[in-house]
Formats: structure tokens, sequence, C-alpha cells
């Protein structure tokens, strides 16, 4: 047997508590050297039935291939892009809950191979990183399928994340309207500082057909939309310095920025403020929020860890959040 193959199986089985009904699991994953990674996975979550007898209600797979060259990665199938502080460009898991003081700085990963069983995070398609000088270029494009609400058969009146399809009315919903995303990312390193650039433009094959709220006004658009967005991070002594700056493709500007001081291991603290337009639309971002988008408020957050002694830690958070629009 080749050393340099490596494989792994996972099998796991869900069950539904209050309906009794039985799910699963199962994902296979494989690498030769350094150079090649495949993988795919399979789920049904309890209560959903095999499509055509056979085929599992989710399906994921991906072919990833680094190499040396001008071309660093070829990734096809479905993945992932995390870019800057998440402003523009963050589909992957996010979290906006309190954690370390060091955790409100967010790193980028470019694009990756996408292995979790999250029905909506991901990218379906081709990406690929260049490397360009003392950085790296990443494109990206993806055509993946989503479930929404549909009227009419052309116009989609919400759009369903959770990924269960066990009734009638959920499965109704299934894959029924497709996103098209093609985009571009540039990180460049130089010395203590990384910067990068995000642009990306994003539109669904159905018309936008929601009712307009107060909840919604400012978050509407119909037919191509898309973000760019500048970022840098960089060290000076003790201190880790971050931010972003973005705007949407009707001219709503964002801006996120936060500074980690960690003079020893026994001390970490951190603030970030943010300054999110009510207007500001970003299908794909990702940035730390009070809320479910990153929009509509503005928010400081201070953060503190202090470890005297080896047996405890005290730890301390402070949130402050304004939203302009009700």
């Amino acid at each position: 047997e080749d050393p340099r193959l490596r494989q792994t199986v996972t099998v796991k089985a869900k069950s539904g508590y209050a309906s009794g009904d039985i799910g699963g699991t199962a994902k296979y994953s494989a690498s030769y050297g350094n150079a090649l990674r495949f993988g795919f996975s399979l789920d049904n979550d309890a209560g959903e039935e095999l499509r055509d007898g056979w085929k599992p209600d989710f399906i994921s797979a991906y072919f990833c291939a680094d190499g040396p060259g001008l071309l660093t990665r070829l990734l096809i199938g479905d993945y992932t892009v995390r870019a800057g502080q998440g402003l523009a460009l963050w589909k992957s898991f996010r979290m906006s809950v309190f954690g370390a003081p060091a955790s409100v700085a967010r790193i980028p990963r470019g694009v990756q191979p996408y292995t979790s069983n999250d029905e909506a995070d991901f990218f379906r398609g081709v990406a690929a990183t260049l490397r360009a000088g003392k950085g790296e270029v990443a494109l990206f494009a993806s055509g993946n399928a989503l479930d929404a609400r549909i009227v009419g058969d052309t116009a989609y009146t919400s759009i369903v994340t959770d990924g269960y399809h066990r009734t009638e009315s959920e499965i109704a919903k299934r894959r029924t309207m497709r996103e098209y995303v093609a985009g571009a990312c540039w990180t460049g390193e130089f010395q203590r500082i990384r910067c990068g650039v995000t642009a990306l433009a994003y539109r669904y094959d159905k018309e936008n057909g929601r009712t307009v709220k107060d909840y919604n006004r400012y978050q509407m658009y119909y037919g191509w939309w898309g973000n760019v967005s500048a970022d840098i991070y960089c060290f000076f002594h003790d201190f880790r310095l971050f931010g972003e700056a973005a705007v949407d493709a009707g001219g709503s500007p964002a801006m996120i920025a936060g500074a980690v001081w960690s003079p020893g291991y026994d001390l970490e603290t951190s603030a970030l403020v943010r300054a999110y337009s009510r207007s500001y639309i970003a299908t794909h971002s990702g940035a730390y929020s009070s809320l479910s988008s990153c929009a509509d408020q503005h928010g400081l957050t201070l953060s503190a860890k202090w470890i005297p002694a080896s047996h405890w830690t005290l730890s301390g958070n402070a949130e402050y959040s304004y939203y302009q629009w009700s």
C-alpha cells in the first residue's frame, strides 16, 4: 500500500427523538501526499426519504490539487471562501459570540474544500489560486442551487437555509432556485503587514418577489449585485491591528476595525468597532455582527482575559450596539 495515500471513512446515525425516524451521514476523504485531495459527503436528516429510492438528500464532493508553480491550487466541486474580516465575503461558518479576545480578528484562508453537512453555506463550482509576486489571487465561480419558496415559477419570496426536506411543503422548496457568483480576492504579504482586496458579484435566476416591509426595505436588490472591499492586518510590538472597509453595488458603505493587545501569556485584550449602514447589502458576508447580517448597526466590543494564576482565569466582555432602523 502506498504510504502517501491516506483515507478516512466516517459513518454516523442520527435520530429524530420526537418522531423516532433515523437519518445518517457518511463521509469519505482521501489525500495523496501534499498535492491531491478528494472527498464526498452523503447526508439524510431524520425523516427525510431517499430520492428516487437511492439518492441521499444531500450530496457534496470536492477535488483539490495543490502545486508549487503559478497555479498553487485548483478546486472543483464544493468549497468555501474566507476573505478579509468577512465584511464582503466569508462563505463559511461564522461566529458572532464572545470568545477569547484574540478571536475578534478573523484570519482569512482563501478557498478551501467544503467538508461540512450544512446544505446552504458553500459555493459549488470551480476555484483557483494563483501566485502573484508577494501575494496570491483567488478566482472563483459558482452556480449553486438553493432552497426557496417560489411563486408563479418566476419569483422567490423567501430563501430557506435549514436544509430539511421531510414534509411535502419542505420538499416543494428543495433546490428551486439557482444563484450565480463570481469573484476574486487578492492578498499580499509585506513584512509585518498583510493586505487584501475582494470583489464579487452575484444574482439569482428568479426575480425578487418579496413584499417590502419595514424590516427589509433597505435589504432589497434585483438582478446582479455585489461588493468590493479592502482590508489590512498588521503587527506592531504587542499589538495586532486589523480592519476592512467595503461598499456594495448601491454605494452603501460598511467598516470594521479592531486591535488585539497581548503583552504576555497572562493578559490579552481586544477592542472592535463597526459601522454598518442600514442599506449595506452583502449576501455572503460574515463579519462580526449582533444581527443576522452586516447591516444597520454601529457597535463597540471590548474583551479581556487575565490569568493571574495557573488554576483560574478572569475574563470580561462588554458590548454596545446601536441600530439606526427599528
